[in-house]
C-alpha cells in the first residue's frame, strides 16, 4: 500500500463578485505547491504517492463561510 500525501490550498474570498476562490488557484499557483511538494516528498516521503486538493471558502454577508472541497483539483502532470 502506497502512502498518500495531501497538499490542500485553501482560498477565501468575501464575495464571488470577482470569481470563485478555487479560480484563483491559476496554473501558476500549481505549478508552485508542485514544485515545493517534490521538494518535500524528496527529503521526507520519497515513496508516498501526493494529492492536490482545494478547500474554498466563500463568506456570506455574515461571515457565514460556504465550503467546498476539491479533492484531486490537479495533478502534477496537468498541462501548464
Amino acid at each position: 500500500k502506497l502512502d498518500i500525501l495531501v497538499f490542500v490550498e485553501v482560498k477565501t474570498r468575501q464575495t464571488n463578485f470577482f470569481g470563485y476562490p478555487e479560480e484563483y488557484v491559476d496554473k501558476k499557483k500549481q505549478r508552485m505547491i508542485a514544485k515545493t511538494s517534490l521538494a518535500y516528498t524528496e527529503q521526507f516521503c520519497p515513496n508516498c504517492e501526493v494529492q492536490f486538493d482545494v478547500v474554498s471558502i466563500t463568506l456570506d454577508r455574515f461571515g457565514v463561510p460556504d465550503i467546498k472541497h476539491i479533492p484531486e483539483a490537479f495533478t502534477l502532470y496537468d498541462e501548464p
